[in-house]
């Protein structure tokens, strides 16, 4: 069974932050337990016979819980300041002395940790994922969450949801017509817009309608998220989603500096552009 390092009551504990940290990066947190649901007292079980019930999978053999407990705790990150809350679920287990042991007193019990999840915020962005770009609008931002929680639950719920999230963006933060399909607003911004660009809004469109209107006899595929090939891909979609946010957000801030440009300066990029467009 896997190791895995318990949570301790004011101690520094390296957690990914789920709200300023990015794919793969960590931050110090303070750890403070928030609440214990340990029973008073010991009450010696079977772990082998607790292992049948719970389906553990382990060496159960000659072994006996002393205790569970569940613990809550909170924590802090040092570099935004942000709480979340943890879940730890644990026993305690001795080794039952053999014959051969008997009359020899040794301590052999020692913590075994069964579940460490957070559980606040919710649904937290997976590590796989990249965090939303700082140039997302927030109401674009809630989608993009929406579709990163489902992503370890439905591939196809999550390639839609990201489908959902650039109509979103397009609808209220381009001048494309709002009222027109997601097809022919990317098809108005192709006149202003680099062709790379689009060129990811097309295949994010595509790609959605594929998951949006999968056959019967595909959607078990599709639920089979971790084994279908499609996997990659869906997280390609994210990042696209993430690059078009961050291009915009460029663009506008270029456009701004560009009209700070004395006009007699642009009179004279005006001419160079047009020299060169002729040959």
């Amino acid at each position: 069974m896997e190791e895995i390092e318990p949570f301790v009551d004011g101690r520094e504990r390296s957690l990914r932050c789920p709200f300023c940290c990015k794919p793969g990066s960590t931050t110090s947190h303070y750890m403070k337990r928030i609440f214990n649901t340990s029973p008073q007292g010991i009450k010696k079980v079977s772990l082998t016979d607790w292992s049948k019930k719970n389906n553990f999978k382990g060496d159960s053999n000659n072994q006996q819980i002393l205790n569970r407990s569940v613990e809550f705790y909170s924590a802090t990150c040092n570099n935004c300041g942000s709480e979340s809350i943890y879940v730890e679920n644990k026993m305690m287990v001795e080794d039952v002395p053999t014959p051969t042991q008997a009359g020899i007193s040794v301590n052999t019990a020692r913590n075994v940790i069964l579940l460490q999840k957070c559980i606040y915020p919710e649904s937290p962005i997976p590590d796989i994922l990249p965090v939303p770009s700082e140039s997302m609008p927030e109401d674009v931002k809630k989608i993009y969450n929406e579709a990163a929680s489902v992503f370890n639950k439905s591939l196809r719920a999550s390639g839609t949801l990201i489908r959902i999230t650039l109509e979103t963006l397009l609808k209220n933060h381009t001048e494309a017509d709002a009222n027109s399909s997601l097809n022919i607003m990317i098809g108005q911004l192709s006149r202003t817009m680099p062709s790379f660009i689009t060129e990811m809004m097309d295949n994010i469109r595509v790609f959605g309608n594929s998951n949006a209107h999968a056959h019967e006899n595909e959607l078990d595929r599709y639920r089979q998220i971790n084994e279908t090939e499609n996997k990659e891909q869906v997280i390609e979609l994210f990042t696209f989603v993430n690059l078009i946010c961050d291009q915009m957000g460029l663009l506008a801030k270029s456009h701004e500096m560009y009209e700070r440009i004395p006009d007699t300066k642009k009179n004279q990029i005006s001419k160079r552009n047009k020299k060169f467009k002729k040959e």
